[in-house]
């Protein structure tokens, strides 16, 4: 059977603003002193350069591998004959847990630029796999679980493997 990797991210924002106030009045001057005032500049943090395409596919794969190995624990459990529906829940929790990381991973990363759209695609659709599998690990009942979990994998897209396609690495193994 071959393993979906399913989407899901969370867009992270950060926005620090850092300002300097004083109380206290300024010194005086005495008359006829040259001026020994300083003024600093914030240095601006580096942008990151793009990395290279083979750069880029081993950050892909380092991004990856957690996730898919929680991915192959919950597919595991889903797939089963009998279905623990404890197990589901807490492979699910997991593996939305994975995802988000994976995700944010992704959105940190300087791609390629024919890479970065789709990236932002896959990380858009990341976010949607994670509020199911959010709701996987939440399952009443087994049916309940079967019934996200078959959504939550018609959902599965192509995008990873268009990832992969562009990055020059082989098919995601089946798991």
């Amino acid at each position: 059977m071959r393993t979906h990797t399913l989407p899901t991210v969370l867009l992270l924002a950060t926005l620090t603003t850092a300002g300097c106030s004083s109380t206290e009045p300024a010194a005086q001057q005495p008359v006829g002193a040259a001026s020994t005032s300083t003024t600093t500049t914030a240095v601006p943090s580096p942008t990151p350069t793009t990395l290279s395409r083979k750069e880029a596919a081993a950050a892909y794969l380092k991004l990856v591998a957690p996730s898919n190995r929680v991915a192959s624990t919950l597919n595991h459990v889903m797939l089963a004959d009998t279905i623990d529906l404890d197990a589901a829940r807490k492979a699910a929790a997991a593996y939305a847990t994975s995802l988000r990381e994976f995700s944010l991973g992704l959105q940190k990363t300087p791609w390629p630029a024919d890479v970065q759209p789709i990236v932002n695609e896959f990380v858009d659709e990341l976010a949607t796999t994670i509020v199911d599998i959010r709701a996987l690990s939440r399952a009443r009942s087994v049916e309940e679980a079967i019934t996200i979990w078959n959504e939550a994998s018609r959902k599965a897209n192509s995008k990873a493997e268009l990832i992969r396609q562009k990055l020059g690495l082989a098919e995601a193994p089946a798991g």
